[in-house]
């Protein structure tokens, strides 16, 4: 299947940007298990596919978040003939030094919980915050 997709990338040493929109998108990421080398923050504007997370799916639909912490093993794959929009965030931990953290902050989703819990936020809670 041809490039359908487009893919604007804004990167850093300490963070990364990447907003992907079309069809095949797929072929913009990993096909295999792998980890990130920071925290992840995934935003499925329009999608249609699954992830799986340390051994649990997910169906993934339109306005759903996903939080991933940097020692978790995953695996996205998106409907390749729907059109998807995706937007990721990657924040490197090195950056982390540099923000307060009091035990209530913001990064408590991805450090206080278990590896492979509390990764999947549905659009319903994405869009009531």
């Amino acid at each position: 299947m041809e490039k359908e997709y487009r893919k604007i990338c804004y990167e850093q040493e300490a963070f990364k940007l990447h907003h992907v929109t079309g069809r095949n998108i797929g072929k913009a990421y990993s096909q295999a298990m792998h980890y990130d080398t920071g925290l992840t923050m995934a935003y499925f504007k329009t999608c249609s596919g699954t992830i799986k997370i340390e051994g649990r799916t997910y169906a993934l639909n339109d306005g759903d978040l996903i939080l991933l912490n940097y020692d978790e093993l995953h695996f996205v794959s998106v409907d390749s003939d729907k059109y998807c929009e995706r937007i990721t965030i990657y924040v490197s931990e090195q950056i982390l030094k540099y923000f307060p953290y009091d035990g209530k902050a913001l990064l408590d989703v991805f450090y206080n919980r278990r590896r492979g819990t509390g990764n999947y936020i549905p659009a319903y809670l994405v869009r009531a915050s």
